[in-house]
């Protein structure tokens, strides 16, 4: 016989959003869902351990698991154990290899440079010219940054890839990439300010970039879309940000008439409890129509 399935439960769209974010982002979902408590707590524990096996939180990981066989005491599998073991190497062999270039931003010279801003030469050219910079330590910024993202230290993670972006030229390699984990740290960490500005920074970069095909930037739109809506319901201008960009900005506006029509919802949300809906309740009237099937 299959189980009844609630009102909660028929509306909840954790599974359709999680597909447009990053799996560290899904994890305050999952802790929001435990918390209303509409599913049974043994499966949002397996959610949860199977979210964390694609990551390096393996004391997380651990912890979930003595939940989910109510035991304390209860011995961590062998492979979490060994995954605990590489993971705390590797660690340690980043700090190592990282340490002398978290030193040169700590160096007066290097700060004064930076605070003087001088536009004759980038700081990777400073730095080359005067402390021996080399071209691969700006992978090794943002690798390091990448793993300790993966270690779910995300305020660490975002200090590095702030090193990476004053490093990195404009068109290098993993700059989208590192765009989009400070914007994952800064919602991670509840910085709500930051957030809002990455959140505006990768809209520019992916409206900017004409040359990438139209059906990438769709799918980046669809996915900036989402990743945004924890911004937008928590920062204080958020409530009016959301209606300018979901309701009114064409590109948004297509991205989730073709691939994501559910965003609606929150749209509609943020207008109902808009001080000036009244001025926009007609608009958001015609765009839903439009998203209705005839």
């Amino acid at each position: 016989m299959a189980a009844e399935v609630t009102s909660e439960e028929q509306y909840d769209l954790t599974s359709v959003i999680g597909g447009y974010l990053d799996r560290h982002l899904v994890f305050p979902m999952l802790e929001f869902l435990s918390e209303k408590k509409m599913y049974e707590e043994g499966d949002m524990l397996k959610a949860r351990l199977e979210l964390l096996s694609q990551t390096n939180m393996v004391d997380y990981a651990v912890d979930i698991y003595k939940q989910l066989h109510q035991d304390d005491d209860a011995p961590a599998p062998p492979e979490l154990l060994q995954k605990r073991e590489h993971v705390v190497e590797k660690l340690h062999e980043f700090e190592e290899t990282i340490d002398p270039i978290v030193q040169l931003f700590e160096d007066p010279e290097v700060q004064e440079y930076l605070e003087q801003k001088k536009e004759d030469l980038t700081l990777f050219e400073y730095l080359s010219q005067n402390h021996n910079f080399k071209p691969e330590m700006v992978d090794l910024v943002y690798n390091c940054a990448k793993f300790k993202y993966e270690c779910g230290n995300y305020t660490e993670a975002s200090e590095y890839l702030y090193f990476y972006r004053v490093l990195a030229p404009s068109d290098h390699h993993n700059t989208l990439s590192g765009m989009w984990g400070r914007l994952s740290c800064y919602i991670l960490v509840a910085d709500w300010e930051s957030a809002l500005e990455e959140l505006n920074n990768l809209r520019k970069h992916i409206d900017d970039s004409i040359h990438t095909p139209h059906l990438l930037r769709l799918q980046q739109r669809s996915w900036l879309i989402h990743w945004s809506l924890f911004v937008f319901f928590n920062h204080a201008k958020g409530q009016d940000d959301i209606i300018e960009l979901l309701l009114y900005k064409p590109d948004y506006l297509n991205a989730i008439h073709t691939s994501c029509p559910h965003i609606l919802r929150y749209v509609t949300a943020a207008v109902i409890t808009n001080k000036r809906r009244q001025s926009i309740l007609k608009d958001l009237i015609r765009v839903i129509k439009r998203a209705s099937p005839p």
